[in-house]
Formats: structure tokens, C-alpha cells, sequence
């Protein structure tokens, strides 16, 4: 990985405040990614100048390559250069060159400039100009060196998302590369899916394979109960970061193979559409309650008319729908959920609507969620019954945090799907 740390300071009260999504960071870490360089940090200040002079103190001191954006506007509230000047010793000086610019773009526009646009031709002494081409806040460029020998580059770019990616693409990009020999290399990512163990469970089972000093690096993140193993590297081309990934992927799949699901954008629902196409099969895919969370998933991978080619979504919502013999309901706790899962499913092959079948349920209701972990007798039925009636049963416990309760019964349930249908290729009998 290159040895440059990058930081990203987004400056303004509206980003603070959480009333606008900070979106430009993300967008320029990509591209610093892109370019081989490891963003380090992301900072957010407000319209404060010594708040915002602090923040880039601290940034200077700590980074390589300081990309700010936000605060280069002529109001009171733009605060940008000043922080700039203060923290780095640099005065502001008029800029010749840029207040033309300005007054030439509101004479195009027809608008005499007010006198408050001056400011916009204020740079830090020592830095150069980023053209601004269609905006009024034109860019710093401005090297900053410390007597220990301690060197950051600093751009300060517009907020506006559009301003600040023409001027990223048409003059920092170009700068990084030509002047501190970047883009030779850019960092490569390859991931692999995991579900059905927890994040700390996945590094005991991976030794030394989480360490922050490799090459390739691996990381782990969670989200709605899938975990996400990241590996990334510094190559120039794709097929020598490949050739460097693919031995520390192999070394995954040898300790984690059979939580492993999928690779790179892969979610369950794209595994379990691409085993039912090679195999020419179909699913019938039974949620009990008042959702049907696997359904949606399958819907927004491919439209209604191809989901219903592979796969037969259906939503029950009361038992009496489910089994119309009997007046249980779902308020009735000593209802044995996965002999009626199973005796579902049975009926469903029998009648050779599907060559397999997914009954998952029931759902607990909304109301119920914030109160599962004191609820231990819940419990949710996964009955996977296969072209021969071979059957997979699984009952979990709907617990964890509300917001992941029923990502993870449904993801729980295509994971015991995915499982048989790929267990099946080796039982002659199936």
C-alpha cells in the first residue's frame, strides 16, 4: 500500500449539523483510492475559524495529503482560506489573476460583482490557483512543510459537488499524478460474503490474516447479519492484484467454507437465482406473518415476470390461511410451526408447482420485535423440502437488534436454501 496518508476535511454547519449528507468525502476517497493513496481520516467541522483552523492544524500534522472541502464561498460563513492562512503562516494575498476571472464570469451573466467576491481571489501566500471554470470559488493548491521535514499537500476545493469534481478531474488528478508520481498503482478490492457467523467468531477462525501490517489487507464489516471480508491491495494492473488476493482468498475458503456465500456484490438471493438457472428448477418461496422480506429481495434483483419464472413468492398472514382445518391462530404458543412448515412444503411438491420449496415462519409482528430477547419460547420454523421430499429443518430464535430481526430470519432461511440445493448435487437420490 502506497506509504501516503491522506485525510478528507469537509467543512460547513450543514454538514455538522446532520442536515446534509457529507457525500463529497465519500466521492474523494474513492478517487484517492483510485490514484493508490490510503485515506486515513475523515474530519468534519463547522463554519468555526478556530475550530476550523484546529482541524487543519491537527490535518496538516498527521497527513501526507489534506483534500478539503466547503468553505470557499464570499459570505461571512466561508471560512476555508482564513483556516488555511492562520494554521499554515501563510497570509492571504490578492490574486490578481482569479479576481479577473470572477468579475469576468458575472459579466458574462450579465451581474455586476459585489464587492463581498473579492475575497474569492484571496490565496494563502505560496499556493497556487485550481481553476474554478464555471464557478466563483476557484481552488488551493498549497504545499506546507515542517522543520522536521514533514511535507502535506493541501487542496481546499468548492463544496458544490459538481464544482468540485470538474476541478478534480481537470487539474488535481493531473497534479497528483505528473508532480507526486500517483496512479501508477491504485488499491484493488476483492470481497467475500459470509453468513451464519459472528464478526469476532470470523478473526479467531482467520489467524494473523487481520493484522494491519499485511499486504494484501483484509477487513471486516458488518451489515445485517452478513459479514463482508474486504481484501485490498496496491497493483498496477488488476491481474497482479488478483494474483497477490487470490492466495489469501483460498486461505479463507480453507477455514471458512462453508459460511462463504459469495463473492464481491454477491448478496443470498444472487447465489440462490444463479444455482436455480444452471439447475433449470424453480422455488416456492412461503413467508408466514406480515412480511415477506426474501420476496422484495428476490423482486428487486429481476422484474416480477422472471422472478415468477424461478421463483413463487407467497405471503400467508393468519394459519387459518396456511392450514384452513384448523382454527389456531397465531396467538397460540403451543403451535408446532415446523410440522406445519414441513407438511406445507410436502403438499406444495407434491403438486409439482415447484421442485423446491422454502417455507419460513412465522414472522414476529412489528410490535413484537423490541421485546424478542425477553420472548425465549419464539421461535421461527425453515422448512427446505426438496424434488425427492428430503427435507432441511431449521429452528431459529428471532433475536438481536430490531433493526436486523428479520433480515436475519430471511437471510437465515435462503442460507438453509442455498445449503440444500448445493447439497443435493451430491445425493443420488435427490
Amino acid at each position: 500500500m502506497n506509504r501516503l496518508r491522506a485525510e478528507i476535511l469537509a467543512i460547513g454547519d450543514e454538514l455538522t449539523s446532520g442536515q446534509r449528507l457529507d457525500t463529497n468525502s465519500q466521492w474523494l476517497a474513492q478517487r484517492l483510492g483510485e490514484l493508490g493513496v490510503r485515506t486515513m481520516f475523515h474530519t468534519i467541522v463547522g463554519d468555526d475559524l478556530a475550530a476550523c483552523m484546529d482541524a487543519f492544524q491537527t490535518a496538516i500534522r498527521r497527513s501526507d495529503l489534506l483534500v478539503a472541502t466547503g468553505g470557499l464561498g464570499p459570505t461571512a460563513d466561508d471560512l476555508t482560506r482564513d483556516a488555511i492562512a492562520a494554521a499554515t503562516h501563510c497570509p492571504l494575498e490578492l490574486r490578481p489573476e482569479a479576481l479577473a476571472h470572477i468579475e469576468n464570469l458575472f459579466a458574462r451573466r450579465y451581474r455586476t460583482m459585489p464587492q463581498r467576491n473579492r475575497v474569492q481571489a484571496m490565496f494563502p501566500r505560496g499556493s497556487r490557483i485550481i481553476p474554478n471554470p464555471h464557478g466563483t470559488a476557484p481552488g488551493i493548491d498549497l504545499y506546507c512543510q515542517f522543520q522536521d521535514g514533514h511535507v502535506c499537500r493541501i487542496f481546499a476545493l468548492p463544496g458544490v459537488p459538481a464544482e468540485m469534481t470538474e476541478m478534480w478531474n481537470g487539474t488535481v488528478a493531473d497534479r497528483l499524478r505528473q508532480e507526486m508520481g500517483l496512479g501508477t498503482k491504485k488499491v484493488h478490492y476483492r470481497q467475500l460474503k459470509l453468513f451464519g457467523l459472528g464478526e469476532s467468531d470470523v478473526e479467531a477462525l482467520l489467524p494473523n490474516l487481520i493484522e494491519r501490517d499485511r499486504d494484501p489487507l483484509v477487513g471486516i464489516t458488518v451489515s445485517r447479519a452478513t459479514i463482508t471480508l474486504r481484501i485490498s491491495t496496491l497493483a498496477e494492473t488488476i491481474d497482479e492484484a488478483n494474483h497477490r488476493i487470490a492466495p489469501i482468498m483460498e486461505e479463507i475458503r480453507e477455514h471458512l467454507g462453508e459460511f462463504i456465500f459469495g463473492e464481491d456484490d454477491d448478496e443470498l438471493e444472487d447465489i440462490i437465482l444463479r444455482l436455480l438457472s444452471e439447475r433449470r428448477q424453480r422455488v416456492g418461496l412461503i413467508e408466514i406473518g406480515q412480511h415477506d422480506i426474501a420476496a422484495k429481495w428476490f423482486r428487486q434483483k429481476i422484474s416480477e415476470s422472471d422472478v415468477e419464472s424461478c421463483v413463487r413468492c407467497m405471503r400467508i398472514e393468519t394459519i387459518e390461511e396456511l392450514c384452513k382445518s384448523s382454527p389456531l391462530s397465531f396467538e397460540r404458543t403451543n403451535i408446532d410451526w415446523t410440522e406445519i412448515a414441513e407438511r406445507t412444503a410436502d403438499d406444495f411438491v407434491a403438486q409439482k408447482q415447484s421442485d423446491w420449496v422454502l417455507v419460513v415462519g412465522p414472522y414476529p409482528k412489528d410490535q413484537m420485535i423490541p421485546i424478542l430477547d425477553n420472548l425465549p419460547e419464539l421461535s421461527v420454523a425453515i422448512v427446505v423440502c426438496g424434488p425427492d421430499h428430503r427435507k432441511w429443518t431449521k429452528s431459529v430464535r428471532p433475536i438481536g437488534h430490531p433493526d436486523i430481526v428479520l433480515h436475519r430470519i430471511a437471510k437465515q432461511a435462503l442460507d438453509v436454501l442455498r445449503k440444500a440445493i448445493l447439497e443435493s448435487d451430491f445425493n443420488p437420490r435427490a
